[in-house]
């Protein structure tokens, strides 16, 4: 029996023991539900291991976009947390995209391979592929913002009582598949990346997400035709407005400037904060449904990886820190 069948065994026991004062046939019922949401759960994380142990890391780099591996397990869904709109964006509003990128075994697997790797190969290939991703990802937030931004305006949804969110492709979606929010967080991923492995041969790709966030940021919160909900969606799912990321990034390039990195991170209030991750091949991450359920604990018998982002900050701190580094006025 595998490592990762024996935690399902595992799990499947302790939710029944979880669930013993229930009814004979409820608990009938709960165990068929858990044993098949079990087997789900190997098979799935049998087979994306098994994938990844089979990419170079060039093809991992490539299918970085592959938005399943973003969202399965992933996050906790934005959907599922009540919370109202915020124009300027509240201080969390980064969490989601941070936890789609560490969920991803892929994301793991590139990390931790780059990051044994001497800072000038490191450095070339991260800057190929953010530059890729880049040019990837602009016209497809391009084409979302001309389909869906004439149908969120006041005057379209003046005369109805509620409407739909704009939607986005996340899951179910063929792996080779160019999808919006799979380029978007692969962008992220790699300035994330260039920032923690301080890989200065990055910076001026790295300067150039921060810029298009300005500008995406700018273009959203002055128009005042837009819905806020709308908005808020499109800065938080779609764009490149991650205060945290691109934080992490320019911050993380100073590495000849540590003074100018200390100086920037206590004049707006935020500091570094690490966090231990299992490596991609574990038989349980900290996002697995038996992991979140608290059935099982994270597996980090085959090792661990070490990422570090700065602390949530808000418009005006982030600005800040862009003027420190002169990429605004």
């Amino acid at each position: 029996m595998s490592v990762i069948a024996a935690t399902m065994v595992l799990w499947v026991i302790a939710f029944v023991e979880h669930h013993k004062r229930k009814p004979e046939t409820q608990q009938h019922t709960q165990l068929k539900a858990a044993l098949a949401s079990a087997e789900k759960v190997r098979s799935r994380i049998d087979g994306d291991i098994a994938r990844l142990e089979r990419e170079t890391l060039a093809e991992s780099m490539i299918k970085l976009s592959h938005v399943n591996m973003f969202h399965w397990p992933g996050p906790v869904s934005e959907e599922m947390i009540v919370h109202k709109t915020y124009i300027p964006l509240r201080e969390d509003a980064c969490r989601e995209a941070l936890e789609a990128i560490i969920s991803n075994r892929r994301f793991r697997r590139i990390f931790a391979e780059v990051s044994q790797m001497k800072e000038a190969a490191a450095s070339e290939i991260v800057k190929r592929e953010l530059a890729s991703a880049i040019t990837e990802y602009l016209p497809l937030y391009e084409a979302k913002i001309r389909s869906t931004a004439p149908l969120y305006t006041f005057e379209e949804l003046r005369q109805l009582r509620g409407f739909p969110g704009v939607s986005f492709e996340i899951d179910n979606v063929p792996e080779g598949k160019a999808t919006l929010v799979g380029a978007r967080l692969k962008v992220l991923a790699l300035v994330w990346i260039s920032g923690m492995l301080r890989l200065n041969s990055c910076r001026d790709q790295v300067e150039q997400v921060a810029r298009l966030a300005i500008k995406q940021r700018k273009d959203l919160y002055e128009d005042a035709n837009l819905h806020p909900s709308y908005k808020v969606r499109m800065l938080e799912k779609a764009s490149l407005y991650n205060r945290q990321i691109i934080s992490s990034g320019l911050l993380g390039l100073l590495a000849s400037n540590r003074d100018l990195e200390a100086r920037i991170l206590k004049a707006v209030g935020a500091e570094w904060r690490e966090r231990m991750l299992t490596v991609y091949s574990a038989t349980m991450t900290e996002f697995d449904v038996p992991v979140r359920q608290g059935f099982v604990k994270p597996d980090y018998s085959r090792g661990s990886l070490s990422i570090k982002c700065v602390s949530p900050l808000s418009d005006d701190s982030f600005d800040m820190v862009l003027r420190e580094l002169h990429l605004i006025p």
